[in-house]
C-alpha cells in the first residue's frame, strides 16, 4: 500500500538521523483498534464546506498513521482555502488533529508532529500521513474506549450536490518500535445534501426526513417586508399645514382644507440590497375628516411616482367623516412593473392631494403616509442553510435535493 510505504520511510529516515535502529517488532496493540470518519454523514450546499474528522479507538502505543482516501472529484474538492472564487492554490486543507499535536513530549527530540499530503484532486484521492517526529525510543500513546481521538481534520468543498462516499481505501497504524497495528476501518465518510443540521431549525438531527422537507417549504418563496417612514417632504401645490407631522403616527396631524392642494414625501430610506422580487408595494395613509352637517364626504387621491416625480400613478381614498382616524392602505402594486432600484431614495416618491366634494369644504387631517414593500430577498439575505442548490433562491431545486437524499 502506498500509504504504508510513504510512512515507513519516513520512520526509516527518522531513525537514521537520530541514529536509533529501527527494528521490525511485534505489536501489543489491541486488534481492536479502529480508524473512523466523524461525522460518518456529512451535508453542506453547492459552494459550502464540511469537514471531517479522521478518528481512532481503541489503540495503544500509536505512533504515526497513514490513510489512502477516494471520492468523487466532480462533487467534491478538498484544495480549498478562502472564499468561493479565490484561488485554491493554497494547499489542501488538511490539518493533523490533537491527538498527536496534543501529545505532551517527555524529551526535546519528541516535540514535533509531521504531516505528509499527497493528493491528486483530478482523479479524487488524498494520501495522507501524520504523526510524531522524534526519537523512536518509546511514546505511550494511549487512547481506549469506543469514541475516538482526532488525527487528521480535512475540509472539503462541495462543487455539486450529489450524495458521494468518502472512502478509505487503505491505512497503516504504527507503534513507536515500528511495528504495524492491526485495527480495522469501521465506517467512511458519506456527503449528502439536504440535511439542515446546524442550521437553528427543526431540523437538526442529523438525518435526511420530512422535518427537513418542512424547513424548506417553510422557507420556499418565502415573502419579507419593510415599513418605511418619509424624512422629507416638499409642496406640490400649497395648502397643507404641518406637513411634517405624517413623518409618523403620533397624533400630530398634517391639515388640509384647501381644494387640490397637494404635499409630496420622499426619502423612505428602504434598504434595496436585500430586495429581489418585489411583490407588493403598498402606500398607508392614517387620515380622518372632521364631522360635517351637509354635503358630501371629502377625497384625498394618492399618488405614488417610480422616477422623481417626471409621472405618477393615483389611488382615490373616499373618506368617511366621522372625527376619527382611519387606518388604509393604497395597493399601487399595479402601477408599475417595480424594481428595487424603482424604491431608492433617488426615485421613490408619494403624493397626497386633497379634493373637496363638499358643498363646505372640511378640514382632513392626515396622521401617518407611510410605505411598505413586500419582496423576496437576494441571494445574501436567503438563509443559506436552506438554500441548498446555492442558486440564491429558495425554490423547487432546493425541495428536489432533500427528496433525493430522503432517508439518508
Amino acid at each position: 500500500m502506498k500509504s504504508f510505504l510513504l510512512l515507513f520511510t519516513i520512520a526509516v529516515t527518522i531513525g537514521t538521523l537520530t541514529n536509533v535502529q529501527i527494528m521490525p517488532q511485534v505489536s501489543k496493540a489491541s486488534p481492536t483498534a479502529r480508524i473512523l470518519v466523524d461525522p460518518a454523514k456529512s451535508s453542506a450546499k453547492k459552494d459550502g464546506t464540511f469537514t471531517i474528522n479522521i478518528k481512532v479507538a481503541e489503540v495503544d502505543d500509536l505512533y504515526s498513521m497513514s490513510v489512502y482516501i477516494t471520492y468523487n472529484p466532480a462533487i467534491l474538492n478538498y484544495n480549498y482555502k478562502g472564499p468561493v472564487g479565490a484561488d485554491p492554490g493554497g494547499g489542501p486543507d488538511v490539518v493533523s488533529g490533537p491527538f498527536f499535536t496534543n501529545y505532551v513530549a517527555t524529551t526535546p527530540e519528541e516535540d514535533s508532529v509531521f504531516l505528509v499530503i499527497k493528493a491528486n484532486q483530478t482523479e479524487g484521492w488524498l494520501d495522507l500521513a501524520t504523526g510524531l517526529l522524534g526519537a523512536a525510543t518509546g511514546v505511550p500513546i494511549s487512547m481506549v474506549g469506543p469514541t475516538g481521538n482526532t488525527t487528521l481534520v480535512i475540509t472539503f468543498r462541495v462543487i455539486q450536490t450529489q450524495a458521494t462516499v468518502i472512502d478509505i481505501i487503505s491505512s497503516s497504524m504504527l507503534n513507536h518500535y515500528p511495528a504495524e497495528i492491526p485495527h480495522t476501518v469501521t465506517n467512511d465518510g458519506y456527503y449528502r445534501p439536504g440535511d439542515l443540521a446546524g442550521s437553528g431549525g427543526v431540523a437538526s438531527d442529523g438525518v435526511v426526513n420530512i422535518w427537513d422537507l418542512v424547513y424548506v417549504a417553510l422557507g420556499y418563496g418565502k415573502t419579507v417586508s419593510q415599513r418605511k417612514n418619509a424624512t422629507v417632504t416638499a409642496v406640490a401645490v400649497a395648502g397643507w399645514a404641518n406637513p411634517t407631522y405624517a413623518y409618523t403616527s403620533n397624533d400630530q396631524y398634517a391639515t388640509c382644507n384647501t381644494n387640490l392642494a397637494a404635499q409630496v414625501y420622499y426619502t423612505y430610506g428602504f434598504d434595496t440590497a436585500q430586495m429581489s422580487v418585489i411583490k407588493k408595494v403598498l402606500v398607508g395613509v392614517e387620515i380622518k375628516q372632521a364631522p360635517y352637517d351637509s354635503g358630501e364626504p371629502e377625497w384625498v387621491y394618492i399618488y405614488i411616482s417610480n422616477n422623481a416625480g417626471v409621472s405618477w400613478a393615483t389611488y382615490k381614498f373616499k373618506l368617511i367623516p366621522i372625527g376619527s382616524d382611519l387606518h388604509m392602505w393604497a395597493d399601487m402594486t399595479p402601477a408599475y412593473t417595480w424594481t428595487p432600484s424603482m424604491l431608492t431614495d433617488a426615485n421613490l416618491r408619494v403624493k397626497i392631494e386633497y379634493r373637496k366634494y363638499g358643498t363646505v369644504a372640511t378640514t382632513v387631517s392626515l396622521d401617518w403616509i407611510p410605505v411598505k414593500v413586500e419582496y423576496t430577498q437576494t441571494a445574501a439575505f436567503t438563509d443559506p442553510n436552506i438554500d441548498i442548490s446555492g442558486n440564491g433562491q429558495i425554490d423547487a431545486s432546493d425541495l428536489a435535493i432533500v427528496a433525493q437524499s430522503y432517508g439518508s
